[in-house]
Formats: C-alpha cells, sequence, structure tokens
C-alpha cells in the first residue's frame, strides 16, 4: 500500500531544507558565505537524518495515493 508524499517525513525534511537554504541564499548571501562551517553541519544534519528516515521507511510514496 503506498502513502500520499504529504505522508512522508523524508519529503518534509528535503523541502523544509530546500526552503532554508534558498531562503538563506536569496535573503543573505554574505551569511552563507560567512558561516560555512554552518553549511557543512546543516548539511551533514540533514544527510544523517535522511538515512535514520531511509530505514524507518516501510511504504513506497506516491503522487496519486489518497
Amino acid at each position: 500500500m503506498e502513502k500520499g508524499f504529504w505522508k512522508s517525513r523524508t519529503f518534509w525534511l528535503n523541502a523544509v531544507t530546500l526552503a532554508v537554504y534558498l531562503l538563506a541564499a536569496l535573503l543573505d548571501h554574505s551569511l552563507v558565505a560567512s558561516h560555512p562551517q554552518w553549511v557543512a553541519a546543516l548539511s551533514a544534519v540533514v544527510a544523517t537524518l535522511n538515512l535514520v528516515l531511509r530505514f524507518l521507511t516501510t511504504q513506497p510514496i506516491s503522487l496519486t495515493a489518497k
């Protein structure tokens, strides 16, 4: 049984991460450029959470599942 993508924790983690990166890049590029260690740390956290969620995931997702 497939679940809708909006029920996927991995989807939401990646969507929020993308929004944070885009906002940081668009609103204050100097903040990102002056704090590369923050960017590296955030990337490591996201990668780790994605791996954890991958092991916890038991159902495939679908764009059309209800």
